[in-house]
C-alpha cells in the first residue's frame, strides 16, 4: 500500500472520537487500580516512599497502562490490515497516535486537576 491509496482510505472520525474517550477513560482507571493496589501492599509509610522510588516500580505505575492500551490497538491495527479492514485499520491507527499525543502531555494535563 502506497501513499496515494492510503490518503484515500475513509476516515470513521466517529469512532475516533468514542475509542480515544473510551482508551483514555480506561487508561485513567489503570492509573487507578496501580494507585490502589500499591497503597494496599505497601502503605502509607516511609518504606512505601523508598519502594516507589525504585526504577521498576516507577515504571509499573507510570508505563504499564500505556503498554496495555497502547499493545491492544496495535494488535488491532495489525488484525485490520491482514483482514483487508482499511477503514477500521486507519481508524485504530489514527486513534492511537491520538492517545499517544495525549500520554506525552499527562503530566501537564495531570497538574490542572492537582
Amino acid at each position: 500500500m502506497n501513499i496515494k491509496e492510503f490518503l484515500k482510505i475513509k476516515i470513521n472520525y466517529l469512532g475516533i472520537v468514542i475509542r480515544s474517550i473510551l482508551f483514555l477513560s480506561i487508561y485513567f482507571f489503570l492509573i487507578l487500580i496501580n494507585f490502589y493496589i500499591f497503597w494496599n501492599i505497601y502503605g502509607g509509610s516511609t518504606t512505601s516512599d523508598k519502594i516507589s522510588e525504585l526504577l521498576y516500580v516507577n515504571l509499573i505505575v507510570n508505563y504499564l497502562p500505556n503498554v496495555i492500551i497502547g499493545g491492544f490497538l496495535v494488535f488491532r491495527i495489525i488484525e485490520g490490515y491482514k483482514n483487508k479492514k482499511y477503514v477500521n485499520f486507519k481508524t485504530n491507527l489514527l486513534t492511537l497516535v491520538v492517545l499517544l499525543i495525549l500520554f506525552f502531555f499527562k503530566s501537564h494535563v495531570a497538574k490542572w486537576f492537582v
